[in-house]
């Protein structure tokens, strides 16, 4: 504005690929550069715990179609076994009675001590361990921020850590299955505290104009780690007693988890303070303590509420654009528990379809 009621004319620049608003690649990189130098050390304990939260979450879950499936001795048949009468209906009291189903029987057969069987494999039972962890995970998830904001960054990994103790000692140590997948849980808090708070932490040191690139290392590295663990708990398991080497490994990795996020990594919450102190004019004590935010309704009806609440509220249910979001990342995150779950048991167990039998996979082709 030039003057009262004139306005000289605003020339749009060409939009050249970015790197966070108007930077190019060679300038984003620069910035990156600049906020990483200082903090190379604690970006690097970061980055190594998302690397080990990765290495964990697979050594856990791969072993769980081992520990649990299809009975080796015993098994359902509908067909009437031979030398039996195709009627084989029988009275008892009064009441007339007919098997729909027989029990198969190996003889000389024994089941793996250490496994599970069932003689009916029900896919949602032998899957349950995914819908634990995934329910634990999400619950966490909506808590995971403003712990993190309210206790500090380095807590929430170490809480992480601690609450993944009783998972693998529930795995070694059960007697039936439901005590193995109920275990999952503490894998979903442990994943929901740990993976999350490093986001966070590699968001506070790169700054949120660099928050693209600080959650792609994260993810990357992350999954990389899975992909990688993959291959590597496939080789350790022993599938005649699934329920050691792999949850060892992930006590070992536990026990360096603690030691390093208790020890060794400082908290970074004061870096996000900091910048947004001085990105809008505000005081770091303001910025720190919790505030209310008033939502407006769409029925008009205004509500005083904390700023976490409303920043859960609005993106869940008010945002349009937020909303598809969320949306979209339950539907990713289904199809791949089920894929995981579906896909595992085919290979691992064989079985039939209209071309006919085909058999099943060794763990180290699986993996």
């Amino acid at each position: 504005c030039t003057g009262a009621g004139e306005f000289s004319p605003q020339v749009n620049k060409p939009t050249r690929m970015a790197l966070g608003q108007n930077r190019t690649l060679k300038e984003g990189l620069a910035d990156v550069w600049a906020k990483l130098k200082p903090n190379m050390w604690q970006f690097f304990i970061a980055w190594l715990l998302v690397m080990m939260c990765g290495a964990v979450k697979k050594l856990s879950t791969f072993p769980m179609p081992y520990i649990a499936g299809q009975s080796q001795c015993m098994k359902e048949v509908t067909s009437v076994p031979e030398n039996m009468s195709a009627n084989s209906a029988f009275l008892s009291g009064g009441k007339s009675y007919e098997p729909q189903v027989w029990i198969e029987t190996k003889p000389d057969c024994e089941e793996k001590a250490r496994v599970f069987t069932f003689v009916t494999e029900k896919f949602t039972a032998t899957t349950a361990n995914l819908v634990f962890f995934g329910v634990s995970k999400a619950v966490l998830n909506f808590v995971t921020g403003v712990f993190a904001d309210v206790f500090g960054r380095k807590w929430c990994v170490v809480l992480g850590w601690l609450c993944f103790i009783p998972m693998p000692l529930m795995v070694i140590f059960a007697t039936d299955w439901w005590t193995v997948a109920t275990s999952n849980i503490f894998l979903g808090i442990q994943q929901s505290l740990v993976w999350s708070a490093t986001i966070f932490i590699m968001i506070d040191y790169l700054g949120t104009k660099n928050a693209g690139i600080a959650i792609g290392i994260n993810e990357t590295t992350g999954y990389v780690a899975v992909a990688v663990f993959n291959s590597v708990a496939g080789a350790l398991i022993d599938t005649s007693d699934p329920r050691a080497v792999c949850y060892y490994v992930t006590i070992g990795i536990t026990v360096v988890g603690i030691l390093v996020s208790g020890i060794l990594l400082k908290e970074s919450k004061n870096q996000s303070v900091t910048e947004e102190a001085e990105r809008t004019g505000r005081s770091e004590d303001a910025i720190a303590k919790p505030t209310d935010s008033t939502l407006t309704w769409p029925s008009g009806r205004e509500s005083k509420v904390d700023v976490a609440r409303s920043a859960f509220l609005y993106t869940s249910f008010v945002n349009h654009s937020t909303l598809s979001i969320c949306f979209a990342g339950l539907l990713i995150n289904f199809l791949s528990g089920f894929a995981w779950g579906l896909l595992v048991k085919w290979m691992k167990g064989g079985g039939s379809n209209l071309a006919g039998e085909w058999q099943g996979l060794d763990v180290i082709s699986v993996s």
